[in-house]
């Protein structure tokens, strides 16, 4: 979940309605679990000045792109690299060409991209753990913590009940 909502970047764009260039970039998904079209809207809607947009892995459908293309007349350039829900073929392709200055396509090279382009097939957590990421730990690293509330502690004279209450009540 993104800590980031389309009402945010919606407020963004009303705040900053001569805001000429906009990037929101996420990580792309070959098969996004869900599609969603409300960050290209709540930009459309708030982001008319808009002349460079990158959204750069975006879980949007091409309702998304012409709702963006309708709301941002003075749009330029669009990055729509690894939004694999877009498809550009036929008449939205033939419209971003004709209307834009520069188009990254979905599944244009990220080999400039500053950032981490690994593709990953879905949503789902294995697909992290198939990629050999390593962190440094291991849930063998947690084994030694326990919750201090738990009731092997309660007999402790620190964790008493009285400690417990005003703990609890005041703290």
């Amino acid at each position: 979940m993104k800590s980031i909502s389309a009402e945010h970047i919606e407020a963004i764009g009303l705040c900053c309605p001569m805001l000429k260039s906009f990037t929101f970039n996420d990580r792309g998904y070959r098969f996004p679990l869900l599609e969603g079209n409300e960050y290209p809207m709540a930009i459309a809607k708030a982001m008319p000045a808009l002349r460079h947009l990158c959204l750069f892995g975006n879980k949007m459908t091409n309702e998304g792109v012409e709702a963006i293309l309708d709301g941002c007349p003075q749009l330029e350039s669009l990055d729509l690299r690894q939004c694999f829900s877009v498809d550009l073929r036929g008449d939205l392709g033939s419209r971003c060409f004709q209307r834009l200055k520069e188009l990254k396509y979905p599944g244009d090279s990220t080999s400039d991209y500053e950032w981490d382009a690994e593709i990953y097939d879905s949503e789902n957590d294995d697909d992290y753990h198939s990629s050999n990421f390593s962190g440094g730990y291991s849930f063998d690293d947690y084994d030694d913590y326990t919750n201090p509330f738990n009731g092997e502690f309660y007999n402790d004279e620190f964790y008493n009940d009285e400690y417990l209450y005003w703990f609890c009540n005041e703290g």
